[in-house]
């Protein structure tokens, strides 16, 4: 009897193992486009009015540093830097324009990362609550992420450069988000809240 048991413990010892080991959804970040702001704007293309998804992607480098105190030859440090590029693409949707990105590109595009949504004035101005749908049903968004409205188009903004992080997106985020604490004059909108803000009435 006793030994029945311990054979059966360690049967379910065994399975427990294996399901507390390793990663079963690993995703290897040599197949990920890592993007830490996402714009859109509506267009106008062939006749069609489109969505244009506008990224911008994460892009570690190797910076070379100058000549370090590295004995009497000296020598060079290298460190790493972050750098930022916008990527667009077109779709009759979010969701196509996301499939396009995934045809066109050799690296998935990954969100879990993204701190701002920028929508652009000619998407304000047909409402967001489609694109605050599109962040809900992607479970990698994060609901930290700030939601600003530009008056131009997304993609001029996300373009523009920043004046003390390496990412513009960084900049905005910390601007919104952290400053709110020290002056009044910025008052930033996540979006949980504007989620929030969409469903309750009134």
């Amino acid at each position: 009897m006793i030994k029945s048991i311990r054979k059966l413990l360690s049967f379910f010892l065994v399975i427990l193992l294996l399901l507390t080991t390793g990663c079963w959804n690993r995703r290897e970040i040599q197949t990920l486009t890592i993007n830490s702001a996402i714009g859109f704007d509506r267009i106008t293309t062939g006749g069609q009015s489109k969505i244009l998804l506008s990224v911008l992607t994460i892009k570690p480098s190797q910076a070379a540093g100058g000549a370090g105190g590295m004995g009497a030859g000296g020598g060079g440090q290298t460190q790493a830097a972050t750098t930022g590029q916008v990527i667009s693409i077109t779709g009759e949707t979010i969701q196509d324009a996301v499939r396009n990105w995934d045809q066109r590109s050799s690296r998935q595009l990954f969100m879990g990362h993204t701190v701002l949504f920028v929508i652009g004035k000619s998407v304000a101005k047909e409402g967001i609550g489609w694109v605050i749908d599109f962040a809900n049903r992607n479970r990698d968004i994060p609901e930290r992420a700030m939601v600003v409205v530009c008056e131009g188009s997304a993609r001029d903004c996300l373009q523009a450069q920043s004046e003390f992080e390496p990412l513009l997106s960084t900049e905005v985020f910390n601007i919104l988000n952290l400053n709110k604490f020290f002056t009044s004059k910025t008052q930033g909108t996540n979006l949980f809240q504007v989620m929030y803000d969409l469903v309750t009435p009134g």
